[in-house]
């Protein structure tokens, strides 16, 4: 058919108008201002994401402030893929091409990795870095796509040449990922299975795959972890979400309210959908919710790598009196007390969860090297990594313990003048006494230091001139001389610091990889963040987020005289030393009965006429760490209350509940 010149142009300029519109379009709002879906899977922004052309791999960053994807452009004349990001500016959402496409990105929980397949990138404060490889064990395998938990189990597929896919996963051991295996039958059956998505907390995986005699496209499936850590039967999702056409590639987003995948037909066009997450709660079996249930609230990844005052709070206590365990670096067993007792500790957590002691998120008891009491309230969820605040003053000293354990210091090396273990420093423009200061008089907060904080904050605007012993460098020229009148406690005054400096100097590999692969990795600890002091060195007094189950391995060690599992972990001299009564500390917001030790404070509770004494990794919101070494006790608590009075409930209902 023949249109008219006129008709044709009139068609043209609506076309353009269009094509403008679309353009100038504003995306306001949670998921670029889409109405959100119900249990029907619908088309992800229409005209906008999903359009005509070939768009794949939605993924919004855990932040949900990021979103990425590939798309095809000029299909028609010479087409090519974009790696394409939509970037949160206040209230809208603004796009840009990365690149071309150099794979399928996904992200991790903790918002800190990009996977490209075999390749992967890491978060920087500039963007990302150079692109990396997953290692040697991954090569032999075609890799479209890789997810991750939240505990760096990651699960990949493989691009088989005779149409058949093979689902792999991967765990991290010792701070490396393991030599991966296969999903077992439940999972790999089929002729084609690809793209899983590995919930961040691991409790199920979602992929595509084409299972029975008259399966032409693939469909999406899911499998749910049992109890006994085995995969269930794999489940095929309902006609709300599955069709005749393809559905691949699933994620979950980050807030976990929406389930996102791909569809495409026999066509070309691939176009992006989402439904209410609902539709994996329905499909999940009723023991498995009878289990998760047992372990308490689970965030979600946004809340994970978030901010904790964006974590709404619990509309009541969770508390278990029979934890469950899920890591065998930490054994769980039932709290033995008699009903009396046990009823003051669950009530204490439920008013706790009411606010009536403060605002406290978790509350976590260890009795003979079990964990037997478990409550997360207000913000506080199972598997969260929290915030330690100062109580990572006394895990530093741990780390010293541990280098005083493997020989890279010694209980001798304590009274050594803290610069002689740093070689870069030049000696000649140090201000006097600063031999003064050794590992000891720090760790007791009695460095000496004088520093004018004004003058300070303006050095720090360069931080370039304080990487690594630079800083000690510096701090010891701006300082006023060190006296024996200067030698006071002083809290935090840059002590901290001065130890992660040494520490540093003196490990093989520096203070970063000895942290990770000498603490963390050995107590099986993945779930964390550790902030980098202006220095380029960890931080040493605050910054740091673990979650309560691994402030409670922490406290294990301090209970078993600086055992792990059996082994001498942390040097036990250096432990009795740093647990026992050194000073008194002198600041007025500081309990008048509390005593120092090497970054670890320590305080008398009487039960019945009997003194126990408690050790305790203290840091500000009430974020604590207690050993009651005698009773074979390890409470963790976390929280963020400003008044932080909690001490008088533990000392006067859970401490006497276990004492015979």
């Amino acid at each position: 058919m023949n249109l008219p010149s006129k008709n044709i142009m009139i068609i043209a300029l609506l076309t353009s108008l269009c094509s403008m519109a679309s353009a100038e379009t504003k995306l306001t709002g949670p998921y670029l201002g889409q109405k959100a879906p119900g249990l029907t899977a619908e088309v992800f922004a229409p005209n906008i994401i999903s359009t005509k052309g070939w768009e794949y791999g939605v993924v919004f960053a855990p932040n949900m402030k990021e979103m990425y994807m590939v798309r095809e452009v000029n299909a028609d004349t010479k087409p090519e893929q974009q790696f394409v990001v939509y970037e949160k500016d206040g209230e809208n959402w603004i796009d840009r091409v990365i690149s071309k496409r150099v794979g399928t990105p996904t992200l991790s929980p903790n918002n800190k990795i990009m996977f490209f397949g075999r390749g992967y990138k890491e978060r920087t404060k500039d963007g990302w870095s150079e692109m990396k490889r997953l290692g040697p064990d991954f090569e032999p395998y075609r890799i479209m796509r890789v997810t991750s938990s939240l505990n760096g189990t990651i699960a990949f597929d493989e691009a088989g040449s005779d149409g058949n896919g093979i689902l792999r996963y991967s765990t991290m051991e010792h701070g490396k990922l393991s030599t991966p295996k296969p999903f077992p039958k439940e999972i790999n059956t089929g002729t084609w299975n690809a793209h899983p998505f590995i919930a961040p907390d691991e409790s199920y995986i979602i992929w595509d795959g084409q299972r029975g005699e008259d399966t032409r496209n693939s469909d999406l499936f899911i499998s749910f972890k049992e109890p006994d850590e085995s995969w269930g039967e794999a489940i095929k999702f309902g006609d709300n979400v599955n069709t005749p056409k393809n559905e691949f590639a699933a994620q979950l987003s980050p807030d976990g309210k929406y389930l996102f995948f791909n569809r495409n037909g026999d066509n070309s066009n691939v176009d992006t959908y989402w439904v209410d997450a609902q539709v994996i709660e329905d499909l999940k079996p009723a023991h498995i919710k009878k289990y998760l249930a047992k372990l308490g609230p689970l965030p979600t990844a946004e809340q994970a790598s978030g901010s904790l005052w964006d974590i709404p709070v619990l509309t009541k206590s969770y508390t278990n009196t029979k934890p469950v365990s899920t890591d065998n670096s930490l054994v769980a067993g039932k709290l033995p007390l008699s009903k009396d007792k046990a009823s003051a500790i669950i009530n204490l957590a439920k008013e706790i969860g009411e606010g009536k002691h403060g605002k406290y998120d978790s509350l976590l008891i260890a009795k003979n090297n079990k964990l037997v009491f478990e409550s997360y309230h207000q913000r506080g969820r199972f598997g969260l990594a929290h915030g330690q605040a100062s109580a990572t003053k006394g895990y530093t000293s741990l780390i010293v313990g541990r280098a005083i354990q493997l020989g890279y210091l010694s209980m001798a090396d304590l009274h050594k003048p803290l610069i002689s273990f740093l070689k870069e420093l030049d000696t000649s423009k140090l201000v006097a006494g600063a031999d003064k200061i050794t590992l000891h008089k720090a760790l007791t907060m009695q460095g000496g230091l004088t520093i004018d904080r004004d003058k300070w904050q303006e050095i720090e605007k360069a931080p370039e001139q304080l990487k690594g012993q630079k800083l000690v460098q510096r701090l010891l020229q701006e300082s006023a001389a060190i006296t024996e009148e200067t030698q006071s406690y002083k809290y935090g005054n840059f002590n901290p610091m001065l130890v992660m400096t040494v520490i540093d100097a003196v490990v093989p590999g520096g203070a970063e990889v000895f942290i990770k692969t000498e603490i963390l990795d050995k107590l099986n600890i993945s779930n964390y963040k550790w902030d980098t002091h202006a220095s380029g060195l960890p931080q040493a007094g605050w910054m740091v987020s673990l979650t309560s189950r691994d402030m409670v391995k922490l406290g294990s060690i301090v209970v078993n005289k600086g055992k792990w599992q059996g082994k001498q972990f942390v040097s036990p001299t250096y432990l009795s030393k740093a647990t026992s009564n050194i000073i008194k500390p002198t600041e007025d917001w500081m309990p008048d009965e509390y005593r120092y030790g090497y970054f670890w404070y320590s305080m008398p509770v009487v039960v019945e006429g009997k003194t126990y004494d408690l050790d305790i990794a203290w840091g500000g919101g009430g974020n604590r760490v207690i050993v009651v070494e005698e009773l074979d006790l390890v409470i963790a608590i976390t929280g963020h209350d400003r008044e932080d009075t909690i001490m008088k409930q533990i000392a006067d209902v859970v401490i006497p509940a276990f004492v015979s």
